[in-house]
């Protein structure tokens, strides 16, 4: 096996959206390549990659198809790509559909292309952004060297409904992202004995209802218990649900805008466990935010959410919708003290193994592309 050297093999990853995948991305592979990052702005996230060697490059793109920043920034991109020459690009999440305008073009000038899908079928946005979204997912299928599946369900899934040739493909696990933790490693806050917390993104597939009908029924048991609901309103109807929630049950710190990432911090550091009763889902970017807190999760079997806790090693999974799951699980937590202790060291056990095998996969992944191409 020929070995690959930091210095020789230079890696872009792109992406518009995904800062806590992609800087975790870069961040295991710049131990062994050169990396350079493409991204439209100055996330807050941007400050986990300081002190590592990985180069932060910025160019801009509109939502809208058409509009003539996307063409400027698709030259942009390339220069970037380009210069210094790009031997393997990684889409990591979302990027603009113009972008495929240019792959070809990279194609011939002997630049790989990695794409990692998170959804097969996307869920999120109007028609035309999950329009946008499934043709990204046909050409990537054509035209990248690596698909990338974050589990064997949604790789499963692709087989079924699209035309992905086997050999092309690999599942490599969200694992876990750092980036929060490292951000608020200063914040000194206590764990609350019977708190607990629902955070991230707030609209119907979230399944938020069923985790407030969940609480109520527990606190005719548990009076102590009070529930943190944390994340930005995507669904206006949730408004007026959350507005007649009693506030001495349950703290709210939620917005139509992104909440700051410290008041998601807060609330993940001060509850027991958390909580993500998701009617749908393929994989949770907030369970590996979690995760990396060391903190207990409760989760729907949905999509590839059981994979992502090994199956029951970092946390519960429940059925979806289902009320008396919820119940069941958030009980065994709170008041089953040698359960929970048994819970955190396991997962203080595994978290390490599944960053570990993480890096290992996106290495061997990347190495493999530049040994058949280079």
């Amino acid at each position: 096996m020929r070995l690959i050297t930091h210095s020789k093999y230079m890696v872009t990853i792109f992406d518009t959206r995904q800062f806590d995948y992609m800087f975790t991305i870069a961040k295991f592979l710049s131990k062994v390549f050169r990396v350079k990052v493409i991204i439209p702005g100055n996330p807050p996230e941007i400050e986990f990659l300081k002190g590592s060697s990985v180069e932060v490059l910025r160019v801009r793109f509109s939502e809208k198809i058409y509009h003539p920043r996307n063409f400027i920034g698709i030259l942009r991109f390339l220069k970037n790509v380009l210069k210094p020459k790009t031997n393997v690009l990684i889409f990591s999440g979302a990027r603009p559909v113009t972008i495929y305008l240019v792959l070809p073009l990279l194609k011939l000038l002997g630049c790989r292309i990695i794409s990692v899908v998170h959804e097969p079928f996307p869920i999120f946005g109007n028609y035309i952004v999950r329009l946008c979204a499934l043709l990204s997912h046909s050409l990537d299928y054509k035209l990248c060297d690596r698909i990338v599946f974050t589990s064997e369900v949604l790789r499963r899934v692709a087989f079924r409904h699209h035309k992905v040739r086997p050999e092309k493909t690999i599942v490599i696990p969200l694992g876990i992202y750092d980036t929060w933790a490292y951000l608020c490693r200063d914040l000194k806050v206590c764990e609350e004995p019977y708190t607990i917390a629902f955070v991230g993104r707030i609209f119907k597939k979230k399944g938020l209802e069923y985790f407030v009908s969940a609480i109520e029924r527990l606190r005719f048991e548990l009076p102590k218990v009070k529930a943190i609901i944390v994340g930005k309103v995507e669904d206006p109807k949730y408004f007026s649900f959350l507005k007649n929630l009693d506030k001495d049950r349950y703290e709210l710190h939620v917005d139509v805008r992104r909440i700051p990432h410290r008041e998601f911090c807060k609330a993940i550091r001060r509850a027991r466990f958390v909580v993500l009763p998701y009617v749908f889902a393929t994989q949770s970017g907030v369970m590996a935010t979690v995760l990396a807190f060391q903190k207990p999760v409760v989760v729907s079997k949905v999509g590839g959410l059981p994979e992502q806790i090994i199956f029951g090693k970092l946390g519960i999974t429940v059925h979806p919708k289902s009320v008396e799951d919820l119940v069941e699980a958030m009980k065994m937590l709170l008041t089953d003290d040698e359960f929970y202790r048994r819970l955190k060291s396991s997962i203080e056990a595994w978290v390490p193994k599944v960053r570990s095998h993480v890096i290992k996969k996106w290495i061997n992944a990347v190495s493999s592309v530049i040994r058949c191409c280079y």
